[in-house]
């Protein structure tokens, strides 16, 4: 909506609006807005959505990053929501899942390493949430590649999330929260 040159009507931002199966399985939606002000930030805001599906359909997205191959999961449910400019992006992304079990294979085989997988298994979070624990909300923080693509940049934003949501060492809200709260509080007590 909102498609225009016309300079008196773009007080309202364009809107794209995108819904599709995700791997001809899981709803995806994508919603795109972009202020049409002419204020030189060339900012932009996506949400996003993923409906249940199997995990291993994101195996294109996470062998190429972490170099493991999904054998099974399941994802409950996928929410992302990002401000966008020209050079960065942030924002943050909730992947709710369960059942995540991965391997990684030797080196130009098709031979599973079993040391390095029993590793990324015990590594990885395997549940978004763990059992007992409060859900990860993971932190999206990407420098755009200015030769690639709009499409790519809105890929590395979401590989972002799923990183930082799997890993232990990922980027989470509440651990950027948490170092802030220390750094202003170097002695350690609550206020």
């Amino acid at each position: 909506t909102n498609i225009t040159s016309v300079k008196s009507y773009r007080e309202n931002p364009m809107k794209l609006d995108f819904r599709a199966k995700f791997m001809t399985k899981a709803d995806l939606l994508v919603k795109l807005e972009f202020p049409m002000k002419d204020d030189k930030s060339s900012l932009f805001h996506i949400k996003g959505s993923i409906g249940k599906t199997k995990f291993k359909y994101f195996d294109s997205a996470i062998y190429p990053i972490l170099g493991i191959k999904i054998i099974k999961g399941n994802l409950d449910n996928l929410v992302f929501n990002t401000t966008a400019y020209d050079s960065h992006a942030k924002g943050k992304m909730t992947m709710l899942y369960h059942g995540l079990q991965a391997t990684i294979f030797k080196t130009h085989s098709t031979e599973k390493n079993k040391f390095l997988s029993w590793g990324v298994n015990k590594t990885l979070h395997n549940a978004n949430p763990l059992p007992g624990k409060p859900v990860r909300i993971a932190q999206i923080d990407v420098e755009r590649v200015k030769y690639k693509g709009f499409v790519q940049y809105v890929w590395s934003m979401v590989q972002s999330g799923l990183i930082n949501t799997l890993t232990p060492f990922g980027k989470t809200i509440n651990k950027v929260e948490n170092k802030k709260i220390r750094k202003n509080n170097p002695g350690g007590k609550k206020k």
